[in-house]
């Protein structure tokens, strides 16, 4: 009878096992959602152009303070921003001030930062926009 017992609840729970292993932990396919803040972005593209630099152009948002920091062609860069419901301003930023061929790069991308006004984050890529809508960089996550 013992045996008996033993062998239906193994019917029983195999079954079980099996369907539970089955099962995905990937969220439907869904990628999970990145957050803008306490996140690595690594620029992509600068007013439409694929962007050649020797170092990564990077951005770095702060959770807790509103900071902002990050490394331009040339120098690093710091200061804050505030953000809301997709929208997002910076306020003065302050940078090293070494010198390098890529001056110009450097100028266009501070120059875009502080002309931006809102964001939206697309799977692993943040797009920043300006205040009429034109796309002026693209990100992605590190």
């Amino acid at each position: 009878m013992k045996t008996h017992t033993i062998i239906c609840m193994l019917g029983l729970l195999i079954p079980s096992l099996m369907l539970t292993s089955c099962g995905s932990s990937d969220n439907s396919g869904k990628t999970p959602k990145v957050s803008i803040k306490n996140t690595s972005w690594v620029l992509y593209q600068l007013n439409g152009n694929t962007l050649k630099s020797e170092k990564d152009v990077t951005i770095n948002f702060s959770g807790s303070d509103n900071k902002v920091s990050g490394s331009a062609p040339c120098n690093n860069y710091s200061g804050t921003f505030n953000s809301s419901s997709g929208n997002i301003t910076f306020g003065p930023l302050a940078s090293t001030k070494r010198m390098c061929p890529e001056m110009e790069s450097e100028t266009v991308y501070l120059n875009a930062l502080q002309n931006t006004s809102s964001y939206k984050i697309s799977g692993s890529e943040l797009n920043l926009f300006d205040s009429g809508g034109k796309l002026l960089m693209i990100f992605k996550s590190k």
